[in-house]
Formats: structure tokens, C-alpha cells, sequence
């Protein structure tokens, strides 16, 4: 929890600097792209929505609302919060190198998600948008990340540490 509350304090303090690094920009971007694809598409071809595409990221239900995915929904933040998380914590790296990427997917899937659901909720008219996006939607990011955590923290960390410790006594 630690580890994850000061990222996201730095990142916040350090984000005007962050955010000007060209490749920040560029990976936001096209990460924000790729989450407005396929959320467009699961919204057309899954659950039939009549939309239109308006300018970069923007789709327009058939209420005439419109919903823009931007840089700052690309879940590039949470892929650091993830990679940080994860090269702090201890554990051994030869699992690590594999479960951060793991960790992105993970990301990137529940941020379609998001987006989708968000979607959903706009095109349908349903009251507080704002309090599904803030309240509800941003905090499922945290509940993957902690379920990452939770099972970096059983099944690689603490065996780990019991294996070293059984090593210990042989």
C-alpha cells in the first residue's frame, strides 16, 4: 500500500514533468487509442449501440451525448503504478519478468472495461456519470492492481520466502 500511495504522490507532484516528456505523450496517446478501439467496438458489435465517431477518441450515442477517451484515461499512470509496484516489492525478478507485463494486460483489459461500462452508462442516460467515472469506475484499477498484488504476494513472494527458509534448515 505504501509503495502504491507514494507512487501515485509523486506522480501527481512530478505529473507537469511528466507529462511533457514526448514519449509519455506519445505512449498515452496511443495507449488512450487502443483502449477507445476496442471499447468502440465491443459497444458496436456487442451490445448493438448506435454511435457515431467524432474527431480523435470521441464516440456519440444516439442521445446525442458523446464520450472522449483521452490521454489521461489510457491507464499509462496504472502501468507505472504496476511496474513500480512490482520491482519494490520483493520477490524473485525471474517471476517478475513476466508478471509486470501480466500486470499491464490486466491494466489495459479492465480499462476497456471501464470504458465500456462508462459507455453504456452515458448512452443509456443514466444519472451521475460523474460519480460512476470518479467513484466508481477509477477505483477498479486499484482492485486489480491489488488483486495483483495480493497474488504476487501468495503464490510467488511468500512461497518463495518459505522455500528459502525450508532451504535454511536442511
Amino acid at each position: 500500500m505504501l509503495i502504491t500511495y507514494g507512487f501515485h504522490n509523486l506522480w501527481w507532484f512530478f505529473a507537469t514533468e511528466i507529462k511533457s516528456a514526448v514519449v509519455i505523450q506519445l505512449s498515452a496517446d496511443y495507449l488512450a487509442e487502443k483502449v477507445y478501439q476496442a471499447s468502440y467496438w465491443v459497444n458496436r458489435s456487442i451490445f448493438r449501440l448506435q454511435m457515431t465517431e467524432e474527431g480523435w477518441n470521441v464516440m456519440r450515442f444516439a442521445n446525442n451525448k458523446a464520450l472522449r477517451v483521452a490521454e489521461s484515461c489510457s491507464g499509462l499512470k496504472q502501468f507505472f503504478q504496476v511496474a513500480v509496484l512490482f520491482m519494490f516489492y520483493p520477490g524473485p525478478w525471474r517471476h517478475k519478468l513476466w508478471f509486470i507485463p501480466i500486470g499491464f494486460i490486466a491494466i489495459h483489459l479492465i480499462n476497456i472495461v471501464r470504458v465500456v461500462l462508462l459507455s453504456l452508462w452515458m448512452a443509456h442516460d443514466i444519472p451521475f456519470w460523474d460519480f460512476a467515472h470518479n467513484w466508481i469506475m477509477r477505483p477498479m484499477y486499484y482492485v486489480v492492481i491489488f488483486t495483483l498484488w495480493y497474488i504476487w504476494n501468495e503464490y510467488y513472494y511468500r512461497k518463495n520466502l518459505i522455500i528459502n527458509r525450508h532451504k535454511d534448515k536442511v
